[in-house]
């Protein structure tokens, strides 16, 4: 459980499946793409012990569920696209 905003990692990756569940909009490639990647990540016991967030149709994780939090750890991040994933890593 986070301290600062009261949810576990489980609550987390709960709400982000559930926000990508069908039905998807006519034309919607991200959605169903993000779903898939989500479905994988939560089904692995490293990513699905840490805490997810997605912007911009990429998955990150984070020990913490704080978004100050997020890149500081040097997690890579994981993009959805259309029969495609990419993963993103930063320099630092």
């Amino acid at each position: 459980m986070n301290a600062a905003t009261g949810r576990s990692h489980d609550e987390v990756w709960v709400e982000l499946l559930d926000s990508h569940r069908p039905p998807h909009s006519e034309g919607d490639w991200a959605t169903p793409s993000m779903l898939m990647l989500l479905q994988a990540a939560v089904a692995d016991p490293l990513l699905s012990s840490l805490y997810p967030w997605k912007g911009m149709n990429t998955l990150s994780v984070c020990t913490s569920d704080s978004w100050r939090d997020f890149g500081t750890e040097g997690f890579p991040g994981i993009a959805a696209g259309p029969g495609a994933y990419s993963v993103i890593v930063a320099e630092h």
